[in-house]
């Protein structure tokens, strides 16, 4: 949160009038450290903005759920949701996914997955992995298993891997296992193990080459002249910064 923080800072040494933009960040700044009495009055500022208004509605109804609960929030982003659904707004995928989540966290998981449905069908390709696995997940915990695997598919299908891919692969793995397809499971849980085995590798490598680099540093020392010691060193430090680069890249 540190660039939350200086952002504070930076609005409060100021006393020229702010944009919008600026009130809308300042106000979300506070509500991610947790200043959301802060937070709720520059949202409620910002209720008559031309540009962010329904955004600070949403953030409002957010704010509801921690002062006043899971429900009134739930109905705070119903209102919200019928309100705009004939013209939906931009941040209007906002409205979706937090009461998706709210459903979830009431238990009411059918009301919850038709709401990560809409907001899937009017985002698809935008949604992100952390989305989609969240939505891979409830179908799984629901029993239902076609649907979860549909999701989880679309996160390990990507040539861009993030740090879902190996849960997916993972929970992909176990839901193949109670299909009882243990073939398939098999060779999701390889997928997964198999580049932590050569990362856990890499590490190891990475630690003998650094003693050995020392150590011909140390040699080096004692006889500064040695070609073939300052060659041995060279190729040393190209392998370690292969192995950073792979380490890096992981």
């Amino acid at each position: 949160y540190e660039l939350d923080w200086k952002f504070i800072g930076i609005y409060n040494q100021f006393d020229e009038e702010k944009t919008d933009l600026q009130k809308y960040r300042f106000a979300h700044c506070n509500y991610n450290i947790g200043n959301i009495a802060d937070a709720k009055s520059m949202f409620q500022v910002l209720l008559n903005s031309k540009d962010f208004s329904f955004r600070a509605k949403s953030m409002l109804a957010l704010v509801s759920y921690f002062s006043k609960g899971v429900k009134p929030a739930i109905l705070e982003f119903q209102t919200l949701e019928n309100s705009y659904q004939k013209n939906p707004p931009p941040h209007y995928y906002f409205v979706l996914l937090s009461l998706a989540r709210l459903f979830a966290e009431q238990n009411e998981f059918d009301k919850s997955l038709a709401y990560y449905e809409k907001f899937y069908q009017m985002h698809q390709e935008k949604v992100d992995d952390g989305v989609l696995y969240e939505i891979a997940t409830q179908y799984k915990n629901v029993g239902k298993y076609e649907n979860s695997l549909t999701y989880l598919r679309r996160i390990v299908a990507v040539s861009q891997k993030t740090k879902y891919f190996a849960p997916a692969k993972f929970l992909i793995a176990v839901i193949e296992q109670e299909l009882g397809n243990l073939d398939n499971a098999e060779q999701h849980l390889e997928d997964v193990i198999l580049p932590n085995n050569e990362f856990l590798e890499t590490l190891t490598s990475k630690y003998d080459l650094l003693n050995k680099y020392n150590d011909l540093q140390r040699q080096v020392v004692a006889d500064s002249e040695n070609i073939k010691l300052k060659t041995e060193i060279l190729e040393t430090e190209k392998h370690l910064q292969n192995t950073n680069l792979f380490i890096e890249n992981y």
